[in-house]
């Protein structure tokens, strides 16, 4: 009876071994997708509109915990889709607070983040931005009122459309 009970507890000692070693167990595959990169925004814009962005500067809060973005617009004010720019996050940030995110509270039933943005100058006017993020690309629009129009809704495909490409800019 000693060795019967003896030769059962050891089978249980070597098989909950195995299990934490992880033998006997199939591991599964994590799928992580590729960072966008401002080349990704400018191509799949050109593709859903036809007409191209410009890169524009890097910013880099990595120093303070942040991280490195870059922006993408429209080349001159004025553009067929208003004022907008796509934020790309090229690196992850190491502090809290610095996530790459919609500004405003919470967002609508369609997934937008609202912000009232008072005019700072007497030539400047209040305007509403329209934010959106799509894994590390925060797209932001501004309008005059708070409402979307087809100009947004053309933005809105690009930044839902996008994916990564191996490809450079060109």
């Amino acid at each position: 009876m000693r060795i019967a009970c003896g030769i059962v507890g050891l089978t249980i000692v070597v098989f909950c071994s195995a299990c934490a070693s992880g033998e006997g167990t199939q591991r599964q595959k994590v799928s992580v997708s590729p960072r966008l990169t401002a080349c990704d925004v400018i191509r799949t814009f050109r593709e859903v509109t036809g007409q191209e962005l410009a890169q524009g500067r890097r910013v880099d809060f990595s120093q303070m915990g942040g991280s490195v973005t870059d922006e993408v617009s429209a080349p001159k004010a004025g553009s067929t889709y208003g004022e907008f720019s796509f934020v790309i996050e090229v690196t992850r940030p190491t502090a809290p607070g610095f996530a790459l995110r919609p500004a405003g509270e919470r967002p609508d039933s369609h997934g937008i983040y609202w912000t009232y943005n008072p005019k700072e100058r007497p030539s400047e006017q209040e305007s509403w931005a329209a934010s959106k993020v799509r894994r590390n690309v925060k797209l932001t629009w501004w309008n005059p009122t708070k409402s979307t129009d087809s100009r947004w809704d053309t933005l809105n495909r690009v930044l839902e459309t996008m994916r990564h490409s191996k490809s450079s800019c060109t």
